[in-house]
């Protein structure tokens, strides 16, 4: 063998174990730098979404104090911001945030604990006067009242209460209405679950648009955030169907996202077309809808009383008579107690000749008012020196029912000795 054959066999070997070794010096550090790179320089960058999950419930435990004081949304956001960076260079913005990622996490994870939902609409009682946020401290501390209501109306959006009260529309029917900006939030869900449950039907109103047939079809739906709670749904339309016979003015839209299987197992063939429409391009159909404002005021008002007709629903509450009765003897007995106090300080004002008002500010000046203990200025300073709850007017007000009450017995006696020289009667 010649000796640049030689030379060249030893290259070739040398160059294969070279070459092994390469390799495998490569393959090491290659796994080294993968156990090593802090997530924020993966080659693979999780989604928005992903690294939203992944940190929601550190988040909601400083937001919280570990879960032992209550926080918003939008505290729990501004958690949750900073601590997705070393998952994604992406920004969070705050209306993907919520409602879409917040409410998809509880739907799968179950409700953050002392999460606070600012309110989204309102319910509004027909008689009382009363209007209740529909945020979930605001709901969790309202009492539905007995015999008040048995209908509410929930309407996708805000703008009609002036206009049901012109014409008395919850007043007539004993029916709340409840208004809403969109989709019903889990605060709204639980107070007309409650109502479901105590028999008081739950009515919808809503655009006749892809977005209002899911809104009263998910109204009556449980979802993991909603566990438990049952709704029993009439959905009153606007329908396309009523649309078109009323010859309302149409809209197109652009639908970007496919309806639920749930809601197209729902629609008619003649809805669908109307709904979803056509191909658009390929991200997007072309559909149609109508608004509930395309509604005159007149022809609303007349479309919502001919649809409370259609299911028996212009009625009024009538409470068994037991209850009628006994509310009635209530009042009546108020009410005379009125009357009496009435004839009682008449007839005083006769006897000693003096209103009462002139009567009270006689005996004020007999008694004159109790005296201020000088060193009242240094108990309201050591009161307020552990920074209680109360502030210096509520501790005025306790001395001052203090000093009154210790005050008066002291001179009850006082008091009717004048009334009784006023009537010219001596005591034996």
């Amino acid at each position: 063998m010649s000796s640049s054959s030689i030379l060249d066999a030893v290259a070739d070997s040398l160059s294969d174990v070279l070459k092994g070794h390469y390799a495998e010096k490569k393959r090491v550090e290659r796994e080294r730098r993968i156990r090593t790179w802090p997530i924020s320089t993966r080659r693979y960058e999780v989604t928005v979404k992903e690294a939203t999950f992944h940190v929601m419930k550190e988040a909601a435990s400083k937001a919280s104090a570990n879960f032992a004081l209550p926080y918003s949304v939008r505290q729990l956001y501004y958690q949750v911001r900073p601590l997705i960076q070393a998952y994604t260079t992406k920004e969070l913005d705050y209306a993907y945030f919520t409602p879409p990622l917040v409410t998809e996490y509880e739907e799968i994870n179950g409700p953050l604990q002392g999460l606070i939902y600012e309110p989204r609409g309102h319910l509004i009682e027909p008689h009382r006067d009363i209007e209740v946020a529909l945020g979930t401290v605001d709901v969790a501390g309202y009492e539905i009242p007995d015999y008040e209501y048995d209908k509410i109306l929930y309407i996708e959006k805000e703008g009609f209460n002036q206009i049901f009260n012109a014409v008395k529309l919850g007043q007539r029917y004993d029916m709340a209405l409840m208004t809403a900006k969109g989709f019903a939030t889990r605060a709204a869900k639980l107070l007309l679950s409650h109502a479901s449950r105590r028999d008081i039907i739950v009515l919808v109103a809503h655009d006749a648009d892809i977005s209002g047939y899911e809104i009263a079809r998910t109204l009556e739906n449980e979802t993991r955030t909603t566990r438990g709670m049952h709704i029993d749904v009439i959905d009153l339309g606007l329908s396309v169907g009523e649309s078109l016979d009323m010859g309302l003015e149409i809209e197109d839209v652009v639908i970007r996202k496919t309806p639920s299987s749930a809601l197209l197992g729902r629609l008619t063939p003649e809805e669908k077309e109307f709904l979803i429409g056509t191909r658009y391009n390929y991200k997007a159909r072309q559909g149609k809808r109508v608004e509930l404002n395309a509604m005159t005021t007149g022809q609303l008002i007349t479309w919502l009383e001919g649809r409370l007709k259609d299911f028996g629903l212009q009625t009024k509450v009538l409470p068994p008579e037991d209850v009628v009765k006994e509310e009635l003897e209530g009042v009546i007995a108020s009410k005379l107690d009125e009357d009496i106090e009435k004839a009682i300080k008449e007839a005083i004002e006769d006897l000693l000749g003096s209103t009462m008002d002139e009567l009270g500010q006689e005996v004020k000046e007999k008694i004159k008012t109790p005296e201020i203990e000088d060193d009242y200025y240094d108990r309201l300073r050591e009161f307020l020196s552990d920074c209680p709850p109360e502030y210096w007017r509520d501790w005025v007000e306790e001395k001052a029912i203090e000093l009154k009450k210790s005050h008066i017995e002291t001179k009850k006696e006082m008091v009717a000795e004048f009334l009784l020289e006023r009537l010219g009667i001596t005591r034996d």
